[in-house]
């Protein structure tokens, strides 16, 4: 309990006191549902139990006393750009955790979108590994600095639902370390999470939870990760396998689910399997009943040393000790809901996208009529449909209530299910705004990125009964917009959270200007995609009941989302990066140095229009014969006619290339393309750097692997 000790150090003074059933209890999580779980019961060293809880949108907890927040979803923080509002975000997510009794929280999830018809598209942070790298490692750094546990997920390669326990995705290690295990290092190298959760899918042949490359030789030996791996929920395959591969933790397992194995690869059972009973708590009220299970047993045969549980151990407890958690526990009690409510507004407003904004027909403006059309307008925002989905007494007026608070006299609404009225309700209006909804969910990916055909043909009419007429999206994923050139603006809301209503009429009204960017690249249709249906499709997903492997080569390597369109040379329906504002900057005098490998790129950004607005300004780099790759971004705040300097600097990573020969990183000599604005499409500058004489590196090894 000496908090002036090292994490490691006061591990490893605990697990010398520890007893083997105590070390194997230790390893095992405990399963109170789908979205929680608990971890380390010592309560006779005064430790209290460490409860687990999901953060999808807000703290989930099955027997909560008190409503959590609903937040905006994950990919809102994404398209904000803005490292600083994940980082606010971690902290409010843990200070509710903390109100619940929760040390630890299952977030971030940082998988790449590879597939933007995948049903967890809204809880990741985009196609691009360096800004989904910086958004988890914020994120983390915000619940870590209130004691609570952060867990980045899912280690590595999940980009899609169907057969998810069933599909073995097959890389190369330069496309995987120049992709999906990027982003991941970036979070961990900046974030320093406690907790790492595996993956469901197979990776070239092993379950993730049991693959030895990215659990041992990656995770630890490269990166020098010192805190604890956990399986996902049912993600776990093999005892001895995933114990030897670096797996510290069985979490829990749901009833009724099955896994897939390899004939004759995996003897299955878990590191308890086999147990005639679950004590009610291993060391709580009634006594010890200690249990082995198989962890046990591949220890007594030899399998497993017995070295191996013991690094399991002070993994699991040095980062634990890490958090804090143990000299800070959780205690219940009141949030600070007014806050609370205010970030999830924030947030909405931060991360809407303005996707087109022709004849500038919004921000709406005094004295029009406005017709609403759609009942999402009225209803849908801030639960989103889950078998997980919680009650919440806090979530706001709907955008309908929002702005007829605001605009009372001007307002008529249809909620569009006869579209004869709905057509006339627009004809008599000076704007037509339409709302429409498409979701997605874990466990069910889309087999489309289309509206229901009637919410294209709702769209199609009210477009031809009013030249202005605004389709307001609520959307996890990329969208087809068969009717784009029939309407004069696009808003993609994404999924908002509590008080979404009014972050949504702010911004249409003006009183909010939209600075949000796509985080993944909009196709026009999916044989722009590298596959044209997802693997399995809606197959073995949530409840991982399909029992057929499926071998799914990702032929586009490290070349996700807007760099598959640019290698492939094809023009998106709206690209990575893109996102409109009611005013406009300009971009001038940009330059280039470059010192040991990294680019310092300074530039002047003005706001050449006539409103406040934030710009997210984005550099870009092209390496010599390679595809462009986000390099660095910033997020600035301008009035009106003003200006300033603006420095980014693009680290030697982002120029970069993985030799796995050499097991190093590679910066090539020759000439770099910077492109710099505001989308990676329409660069609003570029200027050319040579870079000569960068010295390959690699990473300092840890001095001793664990066993």
């Amino acid at each position: 309990m000496n908090s002036a000790l090292r994490p490691e150090q006061r591990a490893e003074l605990l697990a010398q006191q520890l007893t083997q059933e105590e070390k194997i209890t230790l390893t095992q999580g405990e399963d109170f549902g789908a979205t929680a779980g608990k971890l380390m019961d010592l309560v006779r060293f005064g430790f209290p139990p460490l409860l687990e809880a999901d953060a999808v949108r807000g703290v989930m907890n099955m027997e909560r006393t008190v409503p959590a927040t609903e937040f905006p979803a994950n990919i809102t923080i994404a398209a904000s750009f803005d490292d600083s509002l994940a980082e606010t975000r971690g902290q409010f997510l843990a200070e509710e955790a903390r109100a619940q009794g929760i040390g630890i929280l299952l977030n971030p999830a940082g998988n790449l979108v590879r597939d933007p018809r995948g049903g967890r598209t809204s809880e990741y942070l985009g196609e691009d590994p360096l800004l989904a790298g910086n958004m988890m490692a914020a994120c983390v750094r915000g619940i870590q600095s209130k004691h609570v546990i952060a867990t980045v997920k899912h280690f590595a390669v999940n980009g899609w639902e169907s057969q998810r326990k069933t599909s073995d995705m097959l890389i190369d290690e330069a496309a995987a370390r120049e992709s999906e295990l990027l982003a991941f290092e970036i979070a961990i190298r900046d974030g320093k999470p406690s907790a790492v959760m595996g993956a469901y899918p197979w990776l070239n042949g092993l379950p993730q939870c049991a693959n030895k490359f990215l659990l041992t030789d990656v995770l630890r030996r490269d990166w020098g990760f010192r805190g604890f791996v956990m399986s996902d929920w049912d993600a776990f395959q093999d005892t001895i396998t995933s114990a030897n591969a670096g797996l510290d933790i069985q979490s829990g397992i749901l009833p009724s689910t099955t896994v897939a194995k390899k004939p004759d690869t995996f003897a299955g059972g878990g590191f308890n399997d086999g147990r005639t009973e679950t004590p009610p708590g291993p060391f709580g009220p009634g006594g010890a009943r200690p249990y082995y299970g198989e962890l046990q047993k591949a220890i007594d045969a030899g399998d497993v040393p017995q070295a191996r549980l013991d690094t399991m151990v002070r993994n699991i407890l040095t980062g634990i000790f890490a958090s804090g958690v143990v000299d800070n526990p959780p205690v219940p009690g009141p949030i600070p809901i007014d806050a609370h409510l205010a970030a999830s507004q924030r947030q909405t407003e931060d991360g809407a996208v303005l996707l087109k904004n022709e004849d500038g027909v919004l921000p709406l403006r005094e004295g029009q009529t406005v017709a609403i059309i759609g009942r999402v307008a009225d209803g849908f925002m801030a639960k989103v449909p889950s078998p997980f989905s919680k009650e919440t007494k806090h979530a706001g007026p709907t955008a309908l209530a929002a702005l007829r608070a605001r605009m009372p006299a001007n307002i008529t609404y249809q909620d569009g299910t006869d579209g004869a009225s709905a057509v006339a309700a627009a004809k008599s209006a000076s704007v037509a705004l339409v709302f429409a909804a498409m979701v997605s969910t874990e466990g069910l990916d889309r087999s489309t990125l289309s509206l229901s055909p009637r919410y294209n043909e709702l769209i199609q009419s009210v477009a031809a009964a009013n030249p202005n007429t605004v389709v307001v999206l609520y959307n996890a994923n990329p969208i087809f917009m068969p009717w784009l050139s029939k309407v004069k603006a696009v808003l993609a809301a994404w999924q908002p959270g509590d008080f979404g209503g009014d972050a949504i009429a702010n911004m249409l009204l003006g009183d909010v200007n939209p600075s949000g960017k796509l985080p993944v690249t909009f196709p026009t249709s999916v044989e722009q995609l590298p596959r044209s249906e997802i693997p399995g499709y809606n197959r073995g997903g949530l409840g991982g009941l399909y029992k057929e492997m499926v071998t799914v080569p990702l032929k586009e390597g490290a070349a996700v989302g807007y760099k598959w369109f640019n290698a492939t040379g094809q023009a998106p329906l709206f690209p990575f990066g893109h996102g409109l504002s009611y005013t406009s900057f300009d971009y001038s005098r940009a330059h280039a140095t470059v010192s040991d490998g990294s680019i310092k790129v300074t530039f002047v950004l003005e706001n050449a229009g006539e409103r406040a607005g934030r710009e997210v300004a984005q550099v870009y780099v092209t390496p010599p014969g390679e595809v462009k790759r986000l390099g660095g971004y910033r997020k600035v705040a301008l009035e009106a006619g003003g200006s300033v300097d603006v420095s980014i600097e693009v680290p030697k990573q982002m120029l970069a290339r993985w030799d796995t020969g050499g097991q190093r990183w590679q910066v090539r000599n020759g000439t770099y393309t910077i492109s710099i604005g505001g989308s990676s499409l329409s660069p609003a500058l570029e200027i050319r750097v040579d870079v000569i004489g960068v010295d390959d590196w690699t990473y300092a090894r840890a001095p001793s692997a664990p066993p």
